[in-house]
C-alpha cells in the first residue's frame, strides 16, 4: 500500500487481488517461458479491464506489473506509468513480501 496520508492511498494490485476485490478475469497469469508476450493493462482506478499481469518466474516467486494512471487519488501525481514488482512467496501463509522494482 502506498503511504497513507499520501496523494495515492492506494493498495498494490496483487493485495487487491488476495482480498477478493479485483477478480480473478482480470489477472492474467504467464509462465516466464509462453510465448504470449503482451498484455493490455487498464488504469487500477478504473473500472473494467484487465489490472494485473503475473509472470511466474518459479514455484515460489512471481513478476507482477499494474497500470496506474493520473486519476481519483493519483490525480495530482505525475504522468501514468506501470508498476512493476517482484513478489516473493514464503512457506508460511501470510509471510509474503513485494519489492517495486520499477516505477
Amino acid at each position: 500500500m502506498g503511504y497513507v496520508a499520501g496523494a495515492a492511498p492506494q493498495y498494490f494490485g496483487r493485495l487487491s487481488w488476495k482480498f477478493g476485490w479485483t477478480e480473478d478475469g482480470r489477472t492474467v497469469c504467464v509462465w516466464q517461458n509462453r510465448t504470449q508476450n503482451t498484455a493490455t493493462l487498464h488504469g487500477v482506478e478504473y473500472v473494467g479491464g484487465t489490472k494485473l499481469l503475473v509472470v511466474r518466474t518459479g514455484t515460489a516467486t512471481a513478476y507482477v506489473a499494474e497500470a496506474r494512471r493520473k486519476a481519483r487519488f493519483r490525480r495530482l501525481l505525475l504522468g501514468r506509468r506501470p508498476l512493476q514488482g517482484r513478489h516473493l512467496r514464503h512457506e508460511r501463509p501470510g509471510n509474503s513480501t513485494v519489492d517495486a522494482i520499477k516505477w
